[in-house]
């Protein structure tokens, strides 16, 4: 019984002490965002979608590239934005795909003010049945 507690303590402590501001990969495809620049639009940027995975990854497509859901952090939690900011291009039928080792790069403006992370839905086939959310890297907007 001792020993339960103090397994039930560690894990307690360490699931306590994870960052929320950490990165997850998904189906092993991760996001990195990095700045790239300033422009009339606010902040810009470079969001890198790499698959470390073996097969190929499926991606819901926002006109050629991906959806991107942008996360900002309120108060200790992630809130999603309306997805209608987050495309300005008709969603496409069908994935998106990357291949095994590759990588997808498109670029973003943020004009808003906060931290930020970005998420997409990645899937193992193309029906998406096993989609699952990689995020990237939080970000600060200022």
């Amino acid at each position: 019984m001792r020993r339960l507690v103090s397994s039930l303590l560690v894990l307690t402590i360490a699931a306590c002490g994870d960052d929320i501001t950490a990165p997850m990969s998904a189906h092993g495809v991760s996001i990195t965002v990095t700045q790239s620049g300033i422009d009339a639009y606010g902040t810009t940027m470079s969001v890198r979608i790499a698959n470390g995975a073996s097969s190929t990854a499926f991606l819901i497509p926002c006109g050629a590239g991906p959806l991107l859901l942008v996360q900002q952090l309120v108060n200790g939690r992630w809130q999603s934005q309306p997805i209608a900011l987050l495309c300005p291009a008709p969603l496409m039928p069908g994935p998106l795909t990357i291949a095994a080792g590759d990588a997808l790069v498109v670029t973003r403006s943020f004009s808003l003010p906060g931290r930020f992370r970005l998420a997409v839905d990645v899937g193992t086939s193309s029906d998406m049945n096993d989609g699952e959310d990689a995020t990237s890297n939080s970000f600060d907007i200022r």
